[in-house]
């Protein structure tokens, strides 16, 4: 993968962009496609989507900010980016610049399947393609998801052992610990209230997703699955789209 670093300056340059799209393979950086960088200098000297580039970018940081964050999320392989902002667009393939907490940023290039001179393809391609490609549910960043799956190992050793038959001994437990477990029936209880508050919390982030992102009805049920199973971690992707949006929307990504 490409080091992560902060980086300042301007975008990069067009001769920047081909050196990237030829180099990707080398340098081991992860790409949509192993054969985008394969002949794609044999066509125009001049490409015409470069000289587009600054209208994509304002227009798709605008209107497709959600989607740009879950595309850096699938295909940059950077699921601790916070804000997705496309920086250029060439006939070969897009370079977006990946910001994450601490004010530091990465700019990552993801090449086409192929080069791609028409503009209303290009835009097809960015806008539908890739944002139904990475819209599928996506593993949150951090260890924050790994401690709510304990959690539960933890209260499926209690559910297991608060039967609420103390006549015999703990399978797993010590035996003094027996008068501290809850039993089963209050258990059952709190598991019904757990499940319908993080059933309630899916419902709402799938209507934001669907709202603010326009993801397919598979990918939404995955999200919805995942929000009721997992809780608050991915509670927190769903607010980080959800301001993306609205800050490309605002105007606040250039």
């Amino acid at each position: 993968m490409m080091e992560e670093q902060t980086i300042q300056g301007s975008p990069p340059t067009v001769e920047m962009t081909q050196a990237a799209a030829e180099g990707h393979a080398a340098n081991g950086v992860k790409k949509r496609t192993t054969a985008a960088s394969q002949g794609v200098r044999a066509g125009k000297a001049d490409d015409p989507i470069e000289a587009m580039s600054d209208k994509f970018c304002t227009y798709i940081n605008q209107a497709n900010a959600g989607n740009l964050l879950m595309i850096a999320w699938h295909y940059a392989k950077k699921p601790e980016t916070i804000i997705g902002q496309l920086i250029s667009v060439d006939r070969l393939g897009i370079w977006i610049r990946c910001h994450m907490h601490g004010a530091v940023y990465t700019e990552e290039r993801i090449n086409f399947n192929g080069p791609i001179d028409d503009a209303k393809k290009v835009l097809h391609e960015i806008t539908v393609k890739m944002a139904m490609e990475a819209g599928h549910f996506q593993w949150p960043a951090g260890p924050l998801v790994w401690v709510v799956l304990l959690v539960y190992v933890i209260i499926g050793v209690i559910y297991y052992e608060g039967h609420g038959d103390f006549a015999r001994g703990l399978a797993l437990l010590p035996g003094h610990w027996q008068e501290h477990l809850p039993d089963r029936e209050v258990m059952n209880w709190g598991f019904l209230f757990i499940a319908g508050a993080h059933f309630v919390q899916g419902m709402a982030c799938t209507w934001l997703l669907r709202k603010r992102v326009r993801l397919s009805t598979p990918h939404l049920i995955q999200w919805l699955v995942a929000c009721s199973t997992l809780g608050y971690p991915v509670a927190c992707q769903v607010l980080c789209i959800k301001r993306a949006d609205t800050h490309g929307k605002l105007k606040k990504l250039w």
